[in-house]
């Protein structure tokens, strides 16, 4: 019985730490998820010449930076881009330096995806491990219940001979 018992409690105790892994891994996956797509838009419409207004641009652009900044990309960059979103095109040379942004773009694309690759490669391994783990307590557990009936059903038979053999005696 104190054997069972403790299965079940480590399971439990399993389980509740796997449930915050899970938690962890949904959030970063999705938080990088964004980020691609954000990437993926922002980096489409300077291609296309055509960030409909450098307002949208910088709006669609804001989460990509708070999502790196999060991630710890190149710190460099970030500031780099930050400064060229506070510019105003029209202050400056009168150009929009979309060719520098495009490359720190697809350089983050990069990285997140690789990220992204590697959170999900991650959480695969730990549901695999926390399957096998679970699957060798349930095995113990198993066990330890078998054990249990075998040496009660040992304990009865045991207590049968003796009645007869009292009797037997009598």
């Amino acid at each position: 019985d104190q054997l069972i018992a403790k299965l079940d409690k480590d399971m439990a105790k399993m389980t509740a730490v796997r449930e915050k892994e899970k938690t962890r891994y949904e959030a970063q996956a999705a938080d990088l998820g964004n980020a691609v797509t954000s990437l993926e838009g922002s980096i489409s419409n300077l291609k296309a010449a055509m960030p409909a207004s450098f307002a949208q641009l910088k709006t669609s652009v804001r989460k990509a930076l708070l999502v790196a900044d999060m991630l710890d990309v190149d710190p460099t960059h970030s500031r780099k881009v930050a400064s060229l979103l506070q510019e105003d095109p029209e202050m400056n040379d009168g150009e929009f330096h979309s060719d520098e942004l495009i490359a720190t773009f697809e350089r983050w694309l990069k990285s997140f995806k690789a990220r992204k690759s590697q959170v999900d490669q991650r959480e695969g391994e730990n549901a695999q491990d926390f399957a096998d783990l679970m699957g060798k307590k349930e095995d113990q557990k198993t066990t330890a219940k078998d054990s249990k009936s075998t040496a009660k059903g040992e304990k009865e038979t045991a207590i049968e001979n003796i009645a007869d053999a009292s009797r037997s005696t009598v």
